[in-house]
């Protein structure tokens, strides 16, 4: 009868010539993939192994949820390795190097700045530099003052508008401010705007008060519902009950919903809090920092948003989109959904029965140019309608201050601005 032989399973391998456990060996790919190394071939170069070998070891690490793999294989970046690429972006940038920009940068960086929000600031500070032929050190160099950084802003802005009459200056008055400031020259509320240097966007202020009315947003729902478009019939109420952002209506999680809530009278209610990046507060969400906004939609958008969770099991974590396994793929989602959803709505703006028609210039103007953002400002105008507060609707909305709802988000209605002029008309002065 012959002997039954068994094969003990290998544990052990070798790396650069030494033996090493499984673990030890998982240790050290993990270590390479943090480093930026994310393909079997360069990791297995780095740890002496083969490209096959490697492939093999990095599958069963994903078998023991060690590591993300794509749908074709590839290593998925995590969100630390994608925000050191970004950084090393500017490491790479000639410009950014010079010393009064690097610490600008470096400043951003240690307040948490997005890599491309600093990016954007040194492209735009470049294009100052370059074309008043200066240096940075020649506004905030040894000697230099703050009378002298508004003059030579004074040159570059008056000389840019003669030159270029229809192009916005928003980007390069903040980066202009956000460099000064990390020189220690900053201004007081109101300050800048005096010198040129607000920070107010270029043209939006102009869309101040653009809304649709009740009959128009009820129009644009039943072309919705006729559609039997459920996905961006639940993104649109949503949008319009509680005003949020639609990057934070695409990050929804189910997890931050709660159904089973009562409001203080013992009555059935229903909250969910949205991740609001505008404003930074150190709560993270797929690898971004924001803050959590707390809403107490209608209970319309409740049962809107239960049947549609019975509808899409496989919408386990996220509202409108499948897990998948990593916070840089994940956001790629929320970014498509935003970017998708935003497109389709605005085609029921054109096709709901008699709303394209009877919306004024300016309001199909911003349609084009924000049609997700349309829900927003529908909320805060039709808010402000309902007799709200500017600091009430700031409080529901999740605007940082009650003067941002005032500038750029309504406006006071004709019927109203009559009613004010009938009791300023009473007053004996």
């Amino acid at each position: 009868m012959s002997q039954q032989v068994t094969i003990k399973k290998r544990t052990r391998g070798r790396v650069n010539g030494k033996k090493i456990s499984k673990p030890e060996l998982y240790k050290k790919i993990l270590e390479k993939i943090q480093e930026g190394y994310l393909t079997p071939l360069t990791i297995g170069a780095q740890i002496g192994k083969s490209k096959k070998q490697t492939r093999r070891y990095i599958d069963e690490m994903a078998d023991l949820g060690m590591v993300n793999l794509s749908a074709d294989r590839m290593i998925e970046k995590t969100t630390a390795q994608a925000k050191r690429e970004s950084y090393s972006k500017l490491e790479h940038d000639d410009f950014a190097q010079i010393p009064e920009i690097k610490k600008m940068i470096e400043l951003g960086i240690a307040k948490g700045n997005k890599a491309r929000t600093l990016y954007g600031y040194a492209s735009n500070l470049k294009r100052i530099f370059n074309d008043t032929e200066t240096h940075p050190s020649d506004v905030v160099g040894f000697g230099k003052t703050k009378e002298d950084a508004i003059e030579f802003s004074r040159q570059f802005f008056s000389a840019f508008k003669v030159e270029n009459p229809t192009v916005g200056t928003h980007g390069y008055r903040i980066a202009y401010k956000v460099f000064l400031a990390a020189h220690g020259i900053t201004f007081g509320h109101g300050e800048g705007k005096a010198y040129g240097l607000g920070s107010e966007h270029d043209k939006y202020g102009a869309y101040a008060g653009v809304h649709f009315t009740k009959e128009q947003t009820d129009a644009i729902s039943k072309a919705i519902l006729d559609a039997k478009d459920d996905e961006v019939y639940l993104w649109w109420r949503i949008g319009l009950r509680t005003g949020a952002r639609s990057g934070a209506i695409a990050s929804l999680v189910w997890e931050k919903i709660i159904f089973n809530f009562k409001d203080s009278a013992g009555n059935e209610s229903f909250k969910l809090e949205v991740h609001e990046t505008k404003d930074p507060k150190g709560h993270i969400h797929i690898g971004e920092d924001g803050e959590w906004k707390t809403k107490f939609p209608t209970l319309e958008v409740k049962q809107l948003l239960q049947k549609w969770r019975e509808s899409h099991p496989e919408f386990a974590r996220f509202v409108f989109f499948a897990e998948r396994g990593s916070d840089v793929l994940n956001r790629q989602s929320i970014a498509k959904t935003h970017r998708v959803l935003a497109r389709r709505l605005k085609t029921y703006y054109k096709s709901a029965a008699g709303v394209w028609d009877s919306l004024d210039q300016l309001t199909k103007d911003y349609c084009e140019i924000m049609p997700d953002h349309m829900m927003r400002h529908t909320f805060a105008q039709q808010c402000k309608n309902a007799g709200m507060t500017a600091e009430e609707i700031a409080e529901a909305g999740g605007w940082k201050t009650a003067g941002i709802v005032s500038t750029w988000y309504s406006k006071t209605s004709d019927a109203e601005k009559e009613k004010i002029s009938s009791k300023a008309r009473e007053i004996h002065f």
